[in-house]
C-alpha cells in the first residue's frame, strides 16, 4: 500500500496534467509531424524565453537569494492554447501549480506577453483549430523555459 502511495505522489504531476488534458478528448499520436512540432515548439521558446528567463529571471536574482521566488526547485506546468487561424493565445491555463503562487503569476505573465506565436501549420492543429502545448517552466536558469520540458498535443 505504501509503495502504491509512493508512487501515485511522484507521479501526481502527471495524472494532474493528463486529467486537464482529457477535459479536450482523445490525444492522437504526433507520428509523422513530431519534426513539424519541434521546429514550431522552437519558434514559442524563443517568444517566451525573451519575457522569462532574460527578463524575469533577472527580475528575481535581484529579490533577496532568500525569497520564496528563488527556490531553484520551483517549477509550474501550464497549458498553452494557441489559435490556429491567428497565432495568438487563446488560454495560458495553470495545470501544476508551484508551491509558490508569485512564482506561477510570474510564469504565466510572461507566456502571455510572449504572445503572439506565429500561426500553426494546418498540421499542427487539433480538430478545433488550436494548438495545445503542455509546459514547464522552471526557476532553475539551466532548463527554465527550454523546449526539453515542454510536450504538444493533438485532439481528435
Amino acid at each position: 500500500m505504501e509503495t502504491q502511495r509512493a508512487v501515485l505522489e511522484a507521479n501526481a504531476p502527471d495524472i494532474v496534467a493528463m486529467n486537464e488534458l482529457a477535459k479536450h478528448g482523445r490525444t492522437r499520436p504526433l507520428g509523422a509531424i513530431a519534426g513539424a512540432f519541434k521546429s514550431y515548439l522552437e519558434g514559442m521558446h524563443g517568444k517566451i524565453h525573451s519575457h522569462y528567463a532574460d527578463v524575469e529571471l533577472g527580475k528575481l536574482d535581484a529579490l533577496s537569494a532568500t525569497d520564496a521566488r528563488n527556490d531553484p526547485k520551483l517549477s509550474t506546468r501550464i497549458l498553452v492554447i494557441v489559435d490556429g487561424a491567428t497565432g495568438t493565445i487563446d488560454r495560458v491555463d495553470l495545470v501544476t501549480a508551484s508551491r509558490e503562487p508569485r512564482f506561477d503569476a510570474i510564469v504565466r505573465d510572461a507566456v502571455l506577453r510572449a504572445g503572439p506565436f506565429d500561426r500553426p501549420a494546418p498540421e499542427l492543429l487539433s480538430r478545433d483549430g488550436k494548438t495545445y502545448v503542455l509546459w514547464e517552466i522552471r526557476r532553475d536558469p539551466t532548463f527554465a523555459c527550454s523546449t526539453l520540458l515542454s510536450r504538444p498535443f493533438l485532439f481528435d
